[in-house]
């Protein structure tokens, strides 16, 4: 395994007391067998569908390094059906959640979060590889920029709304 680097704000990373090969590797294989599940047998086609780079999964499933940007993470999860959470909820020893608590993956039309925009470009047979990769990325930058604008609006609608306690 490589030494890690030091750490930028951003990143995940573990207390310094947690063991970090075992917890990452626990991630590795939660990642490698829900990606399987869901029909992605190559890190290629998976990568291209969720739009993180081949490198960044190949890390991943590797467990080559100990931190990544939690935006790397969010996306992560997003594409394998998890929970925000969850791949935090893994490297302390638990498991990932799903939004149905039978643990059937969530319905992406449902969702509400562009996860159906994206199973329908990355499922198209009218566009080829790089331009669903490209469209998917667009996607998803638009839903986290999206998703940052309704925590700004929640937010003011508490601040108009919440009591003076």
């Amino acid at each position: 395994m490589r030494t890690a680097q030091p750490l930028a704000t951003s990143c995940h990373k573990l207390p310094d007391n947690e063991p970090m090969a075992d917890n990452w590797a626990r991630l590795a294989e939660h990642v490698i067998t829900r990606r399987v599940d869901r029909g992605y047998k190559t890190r290629q086609a998976f990568a291209t569908a969720s739009g993180l780079s081949l490198r960044t999964l190949g890390d991943i499933e590797r467990h080559d390094r100990d931190s990544y940007d939690n935006a790397t993470l969010a996306t992560l999860e997003s594409a394998l059906g998890w929970e925000p959470g969850s791949v935090q909820n893994i490297l302390t020893g638990g498991k990932p959640r799903t939004a149905d608590e039978d643990g059937k993956p969530r319905n992406p039309r449902r969702a509400g979060l562009g996860l159906g925009a994206l199973e329908s470009v990355m499922t198209s047979d009218r566009l080829d590889e790089a331009t669903k990769n490209r469209l998917v990325k667009l996607l998803i930058a638009q839903t986290r920029d999206f998703d940052r604008q309704l925590e700004e609006q929640a937010e003011r609608m508490i601040d108009t709304f919440g009591s003076g306690d």
